[in-house]
């Protein structure tokens, strides 16, 4: 999800159902008995998705979390640079994502268009760009949603076919550098089983990403159990929830429990730094109930379980981290350098939340 859908200098204005959201992290989730907050002395938790960058004024307190590492979504070209800064000044911390959430794949298309239907688009290339100087940057935020609309055109939803055109362009990079994604499907359970069956009948691990994380995943039990046994690429996938999506849902806590304990991943998917240790202990209390386990064993296994799904070394990432490539002429292809323009339509979403 996206915390916000504007650029690094957005408001931190919302509509009211999403200030509701909030509000609901912030006071607390019916049904769950909180445990007392952890010692922001002792990093502890791995937050799977999150939005920190949509609130800038914030990010200087990030080191101060009790939650020890956070993984920051980019959404469109014009946060990725806000999301590298925030790595590169905080990398025992978060770890990035660069990506192009389905909400933005149309403005996506129509500021970077192609003459040929088989020519790499000109903002993979900076994708692929940025992908290469991060080494340990993941995919994301990626996906697909079919009920989302325009902000100023309610009626209107997010066109279709692009959204699938710049997943499809992002999930097959992912697969050729082999780094993990963070995907975002709303009510497009059918498209996502036959996509991905059609992925896990080529057999060839090199041509998927390297795992692929389902945020706030949303699906049915059956559906969860019928991407599991989809053979070696069953074994990539992990399944992430939040309070703000997910504890919605009558059948959250059946999702916990169906959910194998070594696939399980926690986030708070919020786009202030402020939030995040409240939504993240809110979300392990509803693992701890649903899956029998202590706050301590929780803890371990989830963030053991994002270490693995991000690719990380036990001991986090350290600063030499960051690829020197150069000056970024050469980036452009043809376009501007300048990949953090925002386009008009980002504009028109500022302050609205991104999930």
């Amino acid at each position: 999800m996206i915390a916000s859908a504007a650029p690094a200098h957005q408001s931190d204005s919302a509509p009211a159902a999403n200030g509701a959201a909030e509000s609901e992290i912030s006071n607390g989730v019916a049904g769950l008995n909180l445990a007392p907050m952890a010692d922001a002395a002792t990093p502890t938790m791995f937050d799977a998705h999150c939005h920190l960058t949509d609130t800038p004024a914030q990010l200087a307190n990030l080191p101060t979390l009790a939650t020890g590492t956070v993984a920051l979504m980019g959404t469109r070209l014009g946060d990725w640079d806000l999301v590298a800064d925030t790595f590169i000044q905080n990398p025992t911390r978060a770890i990035a994502g660069f990506g192009v959430h389905p909400w933005f794949a149309e403005a996506t298309e129509k500021e970077h268009p192609v003459d040929d239907v088989y020519a790499t688009p000109a903002w993979i290339k900076l994708l692929k760009r940025r992908l290469h100087r991060f080494p340990h940057a993941f995919v994301g935020e990626i996906g697909v949603d079919r009920i989302a609309t325009h902000p100023d055109r309610p009626t209107v939803k997010y066109d279709w076919d692009a959204q699938v055109r710049v997943f499809r362009h992002q999930w097959q990079l992912a697969a050729a550098m082999q780094r993990p994604v963070s995907v975002h499907m709303v009510q497009a359970p059918g498209w996502f089983q036959e996509f991905v069956r059609a992925e896990a009948k080529r057999k060839d691990p090199t041509t998927w990403p390297k795992t692929i994380m389902l945020h706030s995943f949303s699906g049915s039990v059956e559906l969860l159990q019928q991407l599991l046994r989809l053979g070696k690429f069953g074994k990539r996938l992990y399944f992430s929830y939040s309070v703000f999506v997910n504890s919605r849902s009558p059948k959250f806590h059946a999702q916990l429990q169906a959910t194998p304990d070594d696939r399980l991943l926690i986030e708070s998917d919020v786009h202030k730094v402020d939030l995040v240790d409240l939504a993240m202990e809110q979300v392990l209390e509803a693992v701890c109930q649903a899956k029998g386990w202590t706050r301590k064993e929780a803890i371990r296994i989830t963030t053991e379980n994002a270490r693995r799904a991000f690719g990380l070394p036990a001991d986090g990432l350290a600063k030499g981290t960051v690829t020197d490539l150069g000056e970024p002429e050469a980036e452009s292809d043809g376009e501007s350098s300048d990949d953090s323009k925002s386009s008009s339509n980002e504009e028109e979403l500022v302050g609205r939340k991104i999930i």
